[in-house]
């Protein structure tokens, strides 16, 4: 019987569509933690979340869904003191980005554009 190598799941922070001066503020403070920073921009937003966040069994393929705007921060295979740990050095640095959320199993096959679309309508939602 041959024995299954499992690939580790690589740390990743998906900053979309932020600005030069936080896209690169932020990726500090990742790597500082030994989390890869991964920067998108609009033309990302069609791929998965999971082709995007490397997990196994996704393909570059396209996911129609619509294309945001907005800035977002993504976090994908975290534990929670890795994001409590960003998310308080944003605060210390003053790097303020309106959407923030996790990559789960039931949003790894939405476009990225789907899920920044969640964010923002979630956000929208609580705010009431």
């Amino acid at each position: 019987m041959k024995a299954r190598v499992l690939r580790k799941q690589p740390k990743i922070v998906m900053m979309y569509n932020l600005n030069y001066e936080k896209a690169a503020e932020l990726s500090r403070i990742c790597l500082n933690i030994g989390v890869r920073p991964l920067e998108l921009d609009t033309t990302s937003a069609a791929f998965s979340v999971g082709y995007l966040g490397e997990y196994e069994g996704y393909l570059g393929d396209f996911v129609k869904c619509d294309i945001p705007q907005n800035e977002a921060v993504v976090f994908s295979a975290l534990t929670g003191s890795e994001v409590n740990a960003i998310l308080s050095e944003m605060k210390a640095k003053s790097i303020s980005v309106e959407l923030k959320g996790m990559v789960t199993e039931a949003n790894k096959s939405w476009g990225l554009g789907k899920l920044i679309s969640e964010f923002l309508e979630e956000k929208e939602r609580l705010s009431k």
